[in-house]
């Protein structure tokens, strides 16, 4: 990330304290840079091979550099919602310094919103990341709107949790188990990753259809 700030004039690297946030974000934490050091470990863990349909969503994506790690990876389509509104304008600029085009219907989508609020597009991904981004409340909002796009369109989802503070909210939604529990190296953090219940993945029959 330091090679791109340094050929791009990018800006990744340098942490943002929530007392500078010019949106007031109950809950919010600080951003810190999460990095492929991090996040490569992470997917290899969760035995990740990128296909064509697969496409990773991450809740307060910061200024993009977790997507660009996916990228990385091999995911061909990624996405993210951020709220905070200085945050998001950094995150814009990197993207169109580093030539991505990104809108919602690009493959790289890039939202300015509430993460509750974020519903319809969920339907386009199987994958759904969380750094700790907010509190409880927005969680439950945001983890429920997961379960509504799986009743929408049944398919196999992954939900990868880092620092999980709220594990429960994901099991007590009846549409997840975990499948995976261990801890990153660099930060120490414990990274849950959950995936759909069986009957989650397949369309619901109908009587006598």
């Amino acid at each position: 990330m330091e090679w791109l700030e340094y050929l791009y004039d990018c800006n990744l690297v340098t942490a943002i304290e929530s007392t500078e946030f010019l949106d007031g974000i109950k809950g919010a934490h600080s951003y810190r840079l999460t990095t492929q050091k991090e996040i490569f470990p992470i997917l290899d863990k969760c035995h990740c091979i990128p296909q064509e349909q697969d496409a990773i969503f991450d809740f307060g994506c910061g200024k993009g550099g977790a997507m660009l790690s996916f990228l990385d990876y091999g995911f061909r389509k990624v996405g993210g919602v951020e709220y905070e509104s200085g945050i998001y304008e950094v995150l814009i600029s990197n993207f169109r310094k580093l030539g991505i085009d990104c809108g919602r219907d690009k493959n790289v989508v890039c939202i300015h919103g509430d993460a509750a609020e974020v519903q319809a597009e969920l339907d386009n991904y199987n994958w759904f990341y969380f750094f700790d981004p907010f509190g409880k409340e927005i969680f439950e909002k945001v983890i429920s709107n997961v379960c509504d796009s799986l009743k929408r369109k049944p398919r196999r989802v992954f939900v990868i949790n880092i620092n999980p503070k709220y594990h429960k909210v994901v099991l007590d939604s009846g549409c997840f188990v975990l499948t995976n529990q261990f801890c990153v190296a660099v930060r120490q953090k414990v990274v849950d990753v959950f995936v759909t219940r069986y009957e989650c993945e397949k369309p619901s029959q109908e009587a006598g259809g």
